[in-house]
């Protein structure tokens, strides 16, 4: 599989595909901990009582899950120097210099990853 591109911002990180073996534990970590969260989106009800469900259901998140996940995800991401996050000096390095992208990185780079794998009817729910 080739190279995905997310964008934040103004930077463009490369992120490399998992296997189809390396995606069974990441999207079944990825539907455990967000699916609950993202059922919110397809719930009945006007947009603005579906919003309130997601909110709602964020709380109930454990962060260390998504830690994981966010660790997972960055394993395969590549700054625009082509040096991979997967390292803690290389991600203190660049994120020290690029704070304001940290988070939508990692969860852009979960998205991207978790996509690969999905159902065609459930592609459409993920941000482009």
């Amino acid at each position: 599989m080739s190279m995905k591109t997310i964008t934040v911002g103004k930077t463009s990180y490369k992120v490399e595909p998992f296997t189809p073996k390396e995606a069974i534990p990441f999207g079944l970590k990825v539907a455990k901990i967000l699916g609950p969260t993202l059922a919110g989106v397809v719930d009945k009800g006007t947009l603005e009582e579906r919003l309130t469900n997601v909110i709602n259901r964020v709380g109930n998140i454990d962060e260390s899950a998504v830690e994981s996940l966010m660790n997972m995800a960055y394993s395969r991401v590549y700054t625009p120097e082509n040096e991979c996050l997967d390292n803690e000096a290389s991600f203190n390095a660049w994120f020290k210099d690029h704070r304001d992208e940290l988070f939508e990185c990692g969860f852009k780079a979960i998205m991207a990853l978790a996509t690969d794998f999905l159902p065609a009817g459930l592609k459409s729910l993920t941000p482009a």
